[in-house]
């Protein structure tokens, strides 16, 4: 909410934003790893603890303000319009938040499965006497950090999208260009599968400072906090549901049914985007220059 009232560059500051989101998530399990070697759990929970207090002492310290309109304003819908627009985007969130938390789960089982042999081979050429198991749980989560870390990079493409494009068109195409990738899995075998996720990563996250403008521009600056509330209470609310929905597939169909689920769960967000493009035919929706 503090960005999109108080930046005019409102798409580019929610990209930014989104990219060292991005690098916390793919770092995490790298950083964490090796202060829990060096530290201990204990010490690394209370070390971030502490960090996180200190850093949110300093931006108490910090003079600024924000004012109570938008600096961007751009052009948008009003009024009962806007609600039904918001609604829209609401459903399209809901399973937007199924997917992302579908692929947030499996990713690492999946490498790990798939690209089984990867571990032992880097065990083998680094001289590592470790069990396969293990050499291969190491490399699928070096993978996923990896395809996170392609991800970051969307999030730059997809500000500067929501700065020149029409957000309800940008929303849609960065989807449907995330749909080939995803698909891709359940047909190509091998290392290829690494730079195809990576992608499928860039375009469905590349998606968030777009859709994080959208919910701006649908919704009026004194109610901007509590929109972006109910839009992570929706994202979020329905990725834990997505552990069930994943676990069922899985236990049913395997990794390729989980696969599948997600290409469910991106499909009825394509519909969702479609019924929002339909519903404000005619209307604009994208920031000042």
């Amino acid at each position: 909410a503090l960005l999109s009232k108080g930046i005019r560059v409102r798409g580019r500051a929610m990209g930014i934003n989104g990219l060292w989101g991005n690098f916390g998530i793919a770092s995490s399990p790298l950083v964490a790893g090796i202060f829990t070697y060096a530290m201990g759990w204990e010490n690394t929970l209370l070390a971030f603890g502490v960090l996180g207090v200190l850093l949110g002492i300093v931006c108490l310290a910090i003079p600024f303000h924000i004012g109570r309109e938008d600096l961007q304003r751009g052009t948008s819908v009003a009024g009962r319009q806007a609600v039904t627009l918001f609604l829209i985007l609401c459903a399209a969130m809901v399973f937007s938040g199924l997917m992302y938390r579908g692929y947030t789960i499996i990713l690492p089982t999946f490498f790990e499965t798939k690209l089984a042999g990867l571990g032992t081979l880097l065990s083998s050429v680094l001289g590592d006497a470790r069990a396969a198991s293990e050499s291969d749980t190491l490399m699928a989560t070096l993978i996923t950090c990896g395809v996170y870390l392609i991800g970051m990079v969307g999030q730059l493409i997809g500000g500067r999208a929501a700065d020149r494009r029409d957000l309800r068109w940008a929303y849609f195409t960065f989807f449907a260009c995330a749909l080939p990738f995803l698909v891709s899995l359940l047909f190509v075998e091998g290392p290829l599968m690494i730079p195809l996720a990576g992608f499928f990563v860039l375009f469905s996250l590349g998606m968030q400072p777009i859709e994080n403008s959208l919910v701006a521009m649908l919704t009026p600056p004194q109610w901007r906090s509590v929109s972006y509330g109910v839009k992570f209470t929706l994202v979020f609310g329905a990725g834990a549901l997505a552990v069930y929905f994943v676990s069922f597939a899985k236990g049913s169909h395997g990794l390729d049914g989980v696969i599948l689920l997600l290409c469910a769960f991106l499909a009825m967000v394509l519909t969702m985007i479609a019924v929002l493009l339909l519903a404000s035919r005619g209307a604009s929706v994208r920031h000042q220059h």
